[in-house]
């Protein structure tokens, strides 16, 4: 808890003595030595307060004493009063259809002696016993509470069993199912060790052999499983949240007063169910606390748990796989009425709970081991449960993951071990003796092969884009007379250690890259060589472009931001697409740093591109040795090289594949064929999942290839790659393992031992997808635009004006969300979310014609997620069965006016004008509607002159005359400008900073906080979009685009220009002089918002902003980037408050709380 303490709530901030600790947490004397030991500091140092566990009431009353106010003490009766009001609350249908129904858990007893066959069923809340005969009636039953003591749990179990059914039975046969199956197997003798994947759904298919689909939920886990004709086809398991398991209403429960098993009945009451989302369980259970105080919602309260459960599971579980007809609901939680009610509400479709629905997993391993026909149970008896055993742990010191080993010595028997990383002390019995190759460690050793050069130290960290070219850098900076020092290989150590460093929820690989230089800087190194690499060789000329991600691009500014004056960076920036010429300048301009001539510095480079060029001939020359070998099923790992290769990242996946007695083959071991991707991805412009999508295409048509797609938490490109991935993949499945800093490997093997069974079970022809083609604009079609801002409703009106018929969608809510996480995954970008939702609710809405209808969603050159939402909204539309709507997407890179030059110079000067004059007027209403004397007024005239607007940009009117106006209007509203309010500049992702809904209508809060609001224009990213296009249109000799594009962006800023100074307004700065401000942090080599939010927010602080805040989506790749240089900016200026907003589409109570601390600090 201390740690996860310091690196997901301190997230990198350094942590200077003394240190409060405060809260009734701080009663806890563990936690106060954890505390201790982790932040390393004395017992001195950490102070506890007398009252801790009131410290904020102490500090509200403080506060009151010394603050000058007008305000007196009223009494508690208005108080009173607001609590008695109806709250505006989102609310969900009641549940139903229940309330008499019972779930059915029983056994039949032996009347005579028989055989028998026992299942055990080890997890992390629950252990289950079961007893089977023959024909698979359940004789005998245990469900018993685990807590954390399996083996005592289960000899009590078999002790229990014994007492009841002992004298009448014989155990034949024993095996184990569960997270503990393995050290519970190896304890009791077992003779079959399954999954519980397996085992669930050996137990429904003799239920009722036409089930199709499995719910399964547990204490702390959760399963989906697809069968058809009694096989597994299709299967998913919880990552690492807990938010849709047992243990999360259990204690959500208890914070409630109420009683697990009263649970069902009392939400099963609630008449207007509140909606409490599907988030983490600490951000449900703030809600919950945040809703408490109104004891009469108690009872809706419990049913808005239940429907957590239920979207939680459907959304993050299922995601888009398929639900069948006949569903059964397996596991603990199936015992709640209101789950299976919720289930039934959302979906529309009957839940069945099978009889002994809590035990499922230990009859279907009974089953299994009954179906396998034992010869001779190795079974040690129920006299094993009289045996005495002892246990005991110990620190393996082999390596530095320093493992806890836990060790169990039963009586007269061997020992058995369980708890390390490795195999290094388990039985023999549980290895699977094969002789397949190890081709991660034959590619690694290849690719980081060092000799011992002398010279100047300089740091590499084994991580990130080394994992590629690590033989080009290390050969390149050898030859220039430097001695490459490159980290060790990933450890549990680095790995905590990046996590704590890290200020930013960025993904697993960033975190164990900041370790790893962690680890160097511990070992006395400080002088690092961290190119930005922008992209990578092209793998094909049918991609235009061939980009890493935006972490990998910006770790070297990422480094500096959080390791400070520890660290001396060199970071040439470099496009390995754009071939020498792309690279040779920067590494040129990085060899003068260190006195070297530029002939000494070109030899070095050639030398280095021909040395990574004779390392990948040995990489390819090897597999096409062993892919002429494979005969049987082999499974492809498709991952990036820094975590697929990285095996102390990824807990040695491959091995564990290899253990199943499967080869694990590499995804740059094939020889992929880029041309079978082109048409579907052609703006596939991330090199790796080009990659990634072509292996795809491989695997769909190999019938001994089957994917084993690896990913992490929060990695951006993944959460759309993975739906293009399973499009590619057509009807063959494969397995997705997602791995973050908390992973363990009991799920992971899990995982892959139940795919394994799937996949030789089943035969299956394949049909991979194909994907419809970006459409044209066209004239007769009604094209829907969506809602981000009021810019939008001008952009749709210029439409209008040359002829095409173009409407914005319904503003977003609630609905939107909603319907959009059902056709994602939750792993994407929030705005992609909502627009997703917004077209699928207007598809369903009444009157909506599907022959006349189009959609617009722009798109992007990358390397931000953006330019692949059309890809995903086509995919859905396709699923729909609705692939002749057409989808235009305009690209904003170097084809942007390519694709709107079509519509003419009339719209674009058209919407020009009605963008520009937007900007201008919300700027206008921002500044005065703080100080407004009547309430409404500024918002009256905007809303008027908006509509005007509209109306004369689509009659192609003059717009000055109206702005003048306007500027008239604004001048004579009465103001009180007695107090001066702080301006807070609000900087971040433009569509959650522009629209309303999706982040929480944020400017009128902060309007209500007291506040001046100010934020970038919509034009601004227009003109950085500009910038960008001239830049790379120069670089590849597209001249008349970049020509094009200089002309009409002179007009541009001059239209803006006049039309800010019509309204009064300051024109606003040069891209230009933005981006100049940010590159003290951040290069504009990397391209996206991060560089123009970083320039504004320095812009902001400059001027007479009092605090800046960067609002992002949830796991936003240039947020958090910007979060982690913000801590950069924070030495700089330390006292000026910068605040980062990441908005998932709810409104949770914590984040009204951290705003209000935030304009607390901007006033002082």
């Amino acid at each position: 808890l201390a740690r996860n303490f310091k690196s997901v709530i301190a997230k990198g901030k350094e942590i200077s003595t003394p240190v409060a600790f405060v809260g009734g947490v701080a009663a806890n004397q563990g936690m106060v030595e954890s505390f201790q030991k982790i932040l390393n500091i004395t017992s001195d140092e950490l102070i506890i307060p007398e009252h801790h566990n009131c410290i904020g009431a102490i500090g509200a009353v403080l506060r009151a004493r010394t603050e000058q106010t007008t305000e007196k003490y009223r009494g508690l009766a208005e108080f009173e009063q607001w609590l008695s009001k109806p709250k505006i609350i989102s609310r969900l249908p009641p549940l139903n259809g229940h309330e008499k129904w019972h779930p059915i858990t029983c056994s039949h007893p032996p009347t005579q002696k028989m055989q028998a066959y026992l299942g055990v069923d080890v997890g992390s809340i629950s252990t289950n016993l079961v007893l089977i005969n023959k024909e698979g009636t359940v004789l005998a039953r245990r469900y018993l509470w685990t807590q954390g003591r399996p083996i005592e749990v289960v000899l009590q179990g078999l002790r229990e069993l014994e007492k009841e059914v002992g004298e009448k039975i014989e155990i034949v046969g024993a095996g184990t199912t569960g997270s503990g199956r393995y050290l519970v197997g190896e304890f009791i003798g077992a003779d079959i060790i399954k999954n519980e994947i397996t085992a669930q759904a050996r137990a429904a298919i003799e239920i009722d052999p036409e089930v199709d689909t499995i719910f399964e939920i547990g204490g702390q886990d959760s399963k989906f499983i697809s069968l058809s004709n009694k096989t597994i086809i299709d299967f998913e398991m919880n990552k690492v949240c807990a938010a849709g398991t047992g243990s999360f209403l259990e204690e959500q429960a208890q914070a409630l007063d109420v009683k697990l098993q009263e649970f069902g009945d009392m939400a099963l009451r609630a008449q207007s169910p509140i909606n409490l989302g599907e988030r983490c369980t600490v951000f449900i259970g703030s809600e919950v606390i945040h809703h408490q105080s109104d004891t009469t919602e108690r009872e809706n309260l419990l049913a808005g748990l239940g429907y957590s459960i239920v979207f939680n599971y459907l959304n993050r579980v299922v995601a888009s796989k398929r639900i069948g007809k006949k569903i059964f609901f397996q596991g603990g939680v199936a015992a709640n009425k209101s789950v299976v009610s919720a289930f039934e509400e959302v979906l529309k479709k009957e839940i069945l709970v099978p009889p002994n629905y809590d035990v499922t997993g230990a009859i279907g391993i009974a089953l299994l081991v009954r179906d396998h026909g034992v010869q001779k149970t190795s079974f040690r008896g129920f006299n094993l449960a009289s045996k005495s055993y002892t246990s005991s742990s110990f620190i393996c010191q082999h390596c530095s993951n320093e493992c806890e080993v836990n060790k169990i010595t039963i009586e007269a028997e061997r020992d058995i071990f369980y708890g390390g990383r490795c195999e290094r002390y388990e039985e023999k019995e549980r290895k699977v003796h094969h002789t397949l190759p190890d081709l991660f460690k034959i590619r690694n050793e290849i690719f980081f092969k060092t000799e011992a050069p002398t010279g100047t130290e300089i740091g590499i960290p084994r991580a990130l884009i080394f994992y590629e070219l690590f033989p080009f850098f290390y050969k390149f900076l050898t030859e220039l007379g430097f001695k490459p020092v490159l980290s060790e290989e990933t450890t549990r150590t680095i790995i905590e250690q990046g996590a704590e460093a890290s200020s930013a929820d960025t993904c697993l690989p960033v975190k164990v890259a900041l370790g790893h230089i962690r680890s160097l800087l511990n070992r006395g190194i400080n002088q690092f060589f961290i190119p930005s690499v922008i992209s990578m060789p092209p793998q094909d000329k049918n991609f235009d472009r061939s980009l890493v991600c935006p972490y990998v691009q910006t770790i070297p500014y990422l480094s500096r931001a959080i390791f400070g004056e520890e660290i001396t960076v060199y970071s040439p920036y470099l496009y390995f697409d754009r071939g020498r010429k792309g690279v040779e300048q920067e590494l040129i301009n990085f060899g003068k740093d260190f006195g070297k001539e530029k002939k000494e510095v070109n030899q070095a480079i050639d030398r280095a591109l021909i040395y990574q060029r004779e390392i990948r001939e040995k990489i390819i020359s090897i597999s096409n040795e062993v892919l002429e070998k494979i005969d049987d099923v082999a499974f492809v790992v498709c991952s990036r090289p820094y975590n697929g290769y990285d095996l102390g990242l990824n807990l040695n996946l491959p091995k564990k594949i290899r253990d199943l007695g499967i080869l694990a083959l590499p995804i740059d071991f094939l020889p992929l064929n880029y041309e079978s991707i082109k048409d579907d991805f052609s703006n596939m412009y991330w090199h790796y999942g080009q990659r990634i999508l072509a292996a795809a295409d491989m695997i769909s048509k190999d019938k001994r290839l089957f994917g084993v797609y690896l990913s992490n938490f929060s990695c951006g490109p993944d959460s759309f790659l993975i739906h293009f991935f399973k499009e590619k993949s057509g009807e063959k499945p494969f397995l997705l393992i997602e791995i973050d800093e908390h992973s363990g490997d009991a799920g992971f093997i899990t995982r892959c031992e139940a795919f394994s069974d799937s996949i030789r079970a089943a035969v299956r022809k394949n049909k991979p997808k194909k994907i419809t083609a970006k459409s044209e604009i066209k004239k007769e079609k009604t094209i829907y635009i969506p809602d981000m801002c009021d810019a939008a409703h001008v952009f749709a009106s210029a439409l209008r004006h040359v002829g095409i018929d173009a409407q914005v969608l319904p503003a977003p809510d609630e609905e939107s969300i909603s319907i959009g996480r059902q056709f994602t995954s939750g792993r994407e970008c929030l705005p992609a979310i909502i627009t997703a939702g917004d077209m699928v609710k207007k598809i369903n809405s009444t009157g909506f014609d599907s022959e006349r209808s189009a959609f617009f969603m722009a798109q992007g050159s990358g390397p931000c997620r953006f330019g692949q939402y059309y890809k995903l909204h086509r995919i859905i539309l396709d699923d729909l069965g609705l692939s002749h709507i057409p989808l235009y997407a305009p690209n904003q890179g170097p084809s942007l006016f390519d694709d709107l030059g079509s519509l003419g110079m009339k719209f674009l000067m058209a919407a020009w004008d009605g963008i520009c004059a937007i900007d201008g007027l919300e700027a206008k209403s921002r500044h005065i509607r703080p100080y407004e004397k009547k309430r409404g007024t500024t918002e009256h005239i905007y809303n008027s002159i908006f509509k005007e607007i509209c109306t004369v940009t689509e009659k192609g009117n003059n717009i000055l005359p109206l702005l003048k106006t306007a500027k008239e209007k604004f001048d004579v509203v009465e103001l009180n400008s007695s107090v001066q309010k702080p301006k807070i500049g609000i900087v971040g992702e433009i569509y959650v900073r522009s629209q309303k809904f999706s982040n929480n209508f944020l400017i009128r809060r902060l309007e209500e906080l007291g506040c001046e609001i100010t934020l970038p224009s919509i034009a601004e990213w227009f003109f950085y979009t500009n910038f960008t296009r001239v830049r790379n249109c120069g670089w590849f000799r597209q001249y008349r685009r970049a020509v094009f594009t200089k002309l009409f962006d002179t007009y541009m800023k001059w239209r803006q220009n006049k039309i800010y100074r019509i309204l009064g307004l300051e024109k606003e700065s040069h891209v230009t002089t933005i981006l100049d401000y940010a590159n003290n942090y951040l290069h504009n080599s990397f391209e996206g918002e991060a560089a123009v939010t970083i320039g504004k927010t320095v812009e902001f602080i400059k001027e007479d902003c009092s605090g800046v805040i960067n609002v992002m989506p949830f796991t936003c790749m240039p947020g958090n980037i910007v979060t982690t240089i913000f801590k950069a900016l924070k030495e700089q200026y330390p006292d000026f408050p910068l605040f980062t907003m990441s908005l998932d589409g709810l409104d949770h109570a914590v984040d009204a709380m951290r705003l209000e601390t935030f304009v607390s600090q901007a006033k002082t």
